[in-house]
C-alpha cells in the first residue's frame, strides 16, 4: 500500500496506540502535593493518598482533595 513496508505500518500503529494510551492514562492521573491527601472511592473502595499521585477510573471512581494544612484559631473566653 503506498510503497509502504507492512512492518513499517504496523510499528507505527504500536506506537500511535501506545501514545494514546499513555495520554488516556496521564489524563485520569491525579497528584496532590505533600500537605494534601486525597480520598478516592467508588468500585474499589476507599482509600487515602496522602502525597504522592494515583490514577482515577473515570465513572467508576471519584476523587477530592483535602488539605493538611495546620489551622490555627484564638478561642476567647466569653463573659
Amino acid at each position: 500500500m503506498f510503497g509502504i513496508p507492512l512492518p513499517f505500518l504496523i510499528a507505527a500503529g504500536a506506537v500511535l496506540a501506545f501514545i494514546f494510551m499513555m495520554s488516556i492514562v496521564t489524563a485520569c492521573f491525579r497528584k496532590v502535593g505533600p500537605n494534601q491527601a486525597l480520598i478516592v472511592y467508588g468500585f474499589r473502595g476507599t482509600r487515602v493518598v496522602k502525597g504522592r499521585g494515583t490514577v482515577i477510573v473515570p465513572l467508576v471512581e471519584m476523587a477530592h482533595e483535602l488539605s493538611l494544612e495546620l489551622m490555627s484559631f484564638d478561642v476567647a473566653p466569653t463573659r
